[in-house]
């Protein structure tokens, strides 16, 4: 389990990585927060999930004069 810091920067706040969670992390990437049964979780996201969210996005901005007044 990898313990975070968290610090505010102006007014936002900030997450300190240990140095071992920052050598597994890729530069520039992101994590998710989640809320589970157990307490809170951080996961990153896999490349099959990034692929499907660009093509969903590709398909949304495609489609977005018929999906518009659905989303209303």
């Amino acid at each position: 389990m990898t313990t975070l810091k968290r610090t505010h920067i102006g007014t936002a706040v900030a997450a300190i990585l240990p140095q071992d969670a920052q050598a597994r992390r890729e530069q520039g990437g992101s994590a998710d927060r989640s809320r589970s049964l157990d307490g809170r979780g951080a996961s990153s996201r896999s490349a099959a999930f990034n692929a499907q969210m660009d093509a969903a996005r590709q398909i949304m901005k495609r489609r977005h004069a018929v999906l518009r007044p659905l989303a209303r």
